[in-house]
């Protein structure tokens, strides 16, 4: 890109020199010309970057160790003064933590612009992918203009055998089971349920009562049990055992 810009600087300069030196209509006009082109093209970026629409595909077998096809690509191209691309993007897991940042230049396919990559990850769980700071070059390499547009995507990654620790799940509450939930910062991993994982193709974990919660319901209904005239002990309002 530089040297195209070197090679303008150099014609303007020798333009700006004609014009001084013959001073005729045509050197003046080749002068305007060199002058209002880069504005031009400019502005006619400018216009095609409000229509550019930013998305994130991603394909192929989302298991762990196994390398999946990500696409980041840039539609609603018409006729447009853009030549290419560039911008950053990335990939965080949402569990470790671990961030992989990548400078990314989208090339001219057909009616879009498109750049594709390869990301594997050793450990299961919620893969973020971002892009942003996207810049629009001219063909020439004389002008620049930021994309505003940016994407965000998720997908989840997920063990070799995804069923693997569904029946091996280690509650670390109590044991009964109120339903299940998206997966937040701080989950143990054992507690994922990977089968609505799969369908919904987000993380969501298992959710038990609360250890002392739960100890202590048990506690007040055997009281409750052990009470001479139970009728009298439950409450239809609030539908829940209290002792008298």
């Amino acid at each position: 890109m530089m040297k195209y810009r070197v090679a303008y600087g150099v014609l303007f300069i020798a333009l700006t020199l004609l014009f001084i030196w013959k001073n005729s209509p045509v050197s003046f006009a080749l002068l305007l010309f060199c002058i209002i082109f880069p504005l031009v093209l400019h502005i006619w970026m400018r216009l095609e970057c409000k229509r550019l629409c930013i998305r994130i595909g991603v394909m192929g077998d989302m298991k762990t160790n196994r390398p999946v096809r990500v696409r980041v690509a840039a539609t609603g191209r018409h006729r447009s003064a853009i030549g290419r691309i560039s911008g950053d993007v990335s990939f965080r897991h949402v569990i470790t933590e671990e961030a992989d940042e990548r400078s990314s230049i989208l090339f001219e396919r057909g009616n879009m612009f498109a750049a594709d990559y390869e990301y594997q990850n050793a450990f299961c769980g919620v893969i973020i992918i971002r892009a942003e700071n996207l810049k629009a070059v001219d063909s020439l390499g004389l002008t620049t203009c930021k994309i505003r547009n940016s994407a965000k995507h998720s997908f989840v990654i997920y063990p070799e055998d995804e069923w693997e620790n569904e029946s091996n799940a280690v509650k670390t509450y109590g044991d009964e089971f109120i339903g299940v939930r998206e997966y937040r910062e701080g989950d143990v991993m054992s507690s994922v349920h990977w089968k609505l994982s799969s369908k919904w193709d987000r993380l969501l974990v298992r959710e038990y009562t609360d250890i002392d919660e739960y100890s202590a319901r048990n506690e007040k209904n055997e009281k409750c049990r052990m009470c001479e005239n139970h009728d009298l002990c439950y409450n239809k309002e609030y539908a829940e055992f209290e002792m008298k």
